[in-house]
């Protein structure tokens, strides 16, 4: 199996586990090495999945604007605050939907891609809209 990403640690002991009740015998040296080795083959597999990625079109939702005005989203396989982001430097407006280009990588995690179509145009919604129009009640795994 190869993933997209990866995010590894060296063992360390975990208050209430039984692992941490057992003798670690494996040298903080030797933890170091398989970790950089690790890190080193997942580095190799996700340039590799992220290049076979450019040049094809994906859905994006648009998270944010950046302070040079243009717009930061995620694509499919891009989870909030731990995968990279991809930028356009097309106007796009938060929780816009588009279907976009990806055209390179950036800084290893991220991707810059060019709008090929929009889906749909986020609404404009004042704070006491949502206010009134949330429901009293919630399910699943939302509103914990």
């Amino acid at each position: 199996i190869q993933f997209d990403r990866v995010g590894a640690f060296t063992y360390s002991p975990q208050e209430g586990t039984r692992a941490a009740a057992m003798h670690d015998d494996v040298p903080d040296a030797l933890k170091r090495e398989r970790l950089e080795r690790l890190t080193e083959l997942q580095r190799s597999i996700t340039a590799d999945r992220y290049e076979s990625r450019l040049g094809k079109v994906h859905r994006l939702i648009v998270d944010r604007i950046d302070e040079n005005g243009h717009a930061v989203g995620r694509l499919p396989w891009q989870a909030d605050d731990i995968d990279g982001v991809t930028f356009i430097d097309e106007p796009l407006v938060p929780g816009e939907f588009a279907d976009v280009a990806t055209q390179e990588v950036v800084d290893d995690y991220d991707f810059r891609a060019t709008i090929v179509r929009r889906i749909i145009s986020a609404p404009v919604i004042s704070p006491l809209t949502v206010r009134r129009s949330l429901p009293l009640a919630t399910m699943g795994s939302y509103g914990r």
